[in-house]
């Protein structure tokens, strides 16, 4: 598809604007119609029918040619190509292009679109390359696992009295001491001796010793 140009001061172009309506019509219709077929702005008298429907198209035409939108054969405008038949719309290559030029912008949209065809299936292409190279996704995960889990030294876990934490030996004693008492706190709960257990373990202070009352009575 071709695009016909019109400027916005077309309708008050002094050679426009005293047309009646159908010659306005079958100027536009012109236009449009050149561009379709190609033939840069001319326009034969064997197909002045086909151009526009409009009534009355030779009569059309010689408003046309009056107010000088159309040229006939032998006309004096030097900036309108001469024909042979028909007619020729004025300034027709200086808003529409021309066979040569649609058929060059057409040559090189193909040929830019064929090298973005290619270089779009070399892309492909490396990509397959590139995926095929790479290692599995169970493989990626387990390597990346090994990489970011830390290696805990086997002496910093022993038993349940130490933790990764507790790297010294003075959190190690702590945690051993603590862990003893603990023992000994459970032991006698089960016995049934909590508040001794936990003085025994020094979670709690002793009871102070009873005072003599008054009378010799503890």
């Amino acid at each position: 598809m071709v695009w016909g140009r019109l400027d916005d001061m077309y309708p008050l172009n002094r050679k426009v604007r005293p047309l009646s309506d159908a010659a306005f019509r079958l100027d536009v219709s012109g236009i449009c119609w050149s561009n379709k077929n190609k033939t840069d702005g001319r326009v034969p008298a064997a197909d002045l029918g086909t151009v526009s429907d409009a009534r009355r198209p030779k009569r059309a035409v010689v408003e046309l040619v009056h107010w000088g939108r159309w040229h006939e054969p032998g006309h004096d405008c030097d900036r309108c190509p001469q024909i042979s038949d028909g007619w020729v719309i004025h300034d027709f290559p200086d808003y529409n292009r021309l066979l040569a030029q649609t058929e060059e912008i057409r040559g090189k949209r193909a040929e830019a679109g064929r090298r973005g065809g290619q270089a779009s299936g070399r892309r492909r292409a490396n990509g397959k390359q590139v995926a095929s190279d790479l290692p599995s996704n169970a493989e990626a995960t387990a390597e990346q696992n090994r990489t970011l889990v830390p290696k805990v030294p086997s002496s910093y876990v022993s038993s349940d009295l130490t933790s990764v934490d507790a790297t010294s030996k003075q959190d190690r004693s702590k945690l051993l001491r603590r862990s003893t008492a603990d023992e000994r706190v459970a032991q006698a709960i089960a016995a049934g001796h909590e508040v001794q257990a936990m003085v025994d373990a020094g979670l709690i202070p002793p009871a102070p010793p009873l005072r003599a009352l008054p009378g010799g009575r503890p």
